[in-house]
């Protein structure tokens, strides 16, 4: 170091016009010192690099199983029936009536379709008990009201009617009705006839 300050100082002296030389730079890894009195030295500490900091993402949930729920089914016990007749013969909805009625079931009727079409809309029944032939409205035409009807289009309709002809119980369930039951009925099997139905899944 004397060397190289003996030789700048030197060239100085012989040309006094000739530029300073740059002095030697620092490196930027060696902390800077300066000198305090009492022989003291402070330390320039270098600020330390910030680290990238990362933030954590959230944890993604996981996929929705949604189990798939069987079909709802309608309650097979007579004691938690609800039932409404529509029949313009006054016999066959006493013998219905009857037997349901022994079987603790709550029933109502009607003895034409618009009268019980009224009193459907008092009230939905746990499933209804429809005459095909009826004068003025016929059970066909019962049926295509309370389809067409929001609040009642998914009323269990089970046809009660005399019609017993092969091919009359297909040409009945393809025509939107949920059962079919042939009169006269039969105290022994009219009730399993029902329950046979209303143990169908619904959609």
């Amino acid at each position: 170091m004397n060397t190289v300050n003996e030789s700048s100082q030197t060239q100085q002296q012989d040309n006094p016009s000739a530029p300073l030389p740059a002095p030697l730079p620092v490196p930027q890894s060696v902390p800077q010192t300066q000198p305090l009195q009492n022989n003291s030295v402070l330390v320039e500490v270098q600020p330390p690099i910030a680290s990238e900091v990362v933030q954590a993402q959230p944890p993604q949930p996981a996929d929705t199983v949604v189990a798939v729920q069987p079909a709802p089914t309608i309650s097979t016990d007579p004691t938690l029936w609800q039932v409404v007749i529509i029949d313009d013969e006054p016999d066959n909805v006493g013998v219905a009536k009857l037997i349901l009625e022994f079987n603790r079931a709550v029933v109502s009727s009607a003895e034409s379709g618009s009268a019980g079409l009224d009193l459907l809309r008092k009230g939905l029944p746990t499933f209804l008990l429809l005459d095909i032939q009826m004068p003025k409205m016929s059970g066909w035409d019962v049926l295509k009201v309370i389809r067409d009807d929001p609040a009642m289009k998914n009323l269990i309709v089970i046809a009660l009617t005399a019609h017993a002809m092969v091919g009359d119980k297909e040409r009945i369930l393809a025509g939107g009705f949920d059962g079919y039951i042939a009169k006269p009925v039969s105290p022994m099997s009219f009730i399993a006839q029902i329950k046979e139905v209303l143990s169908r899944p619904t959609p």
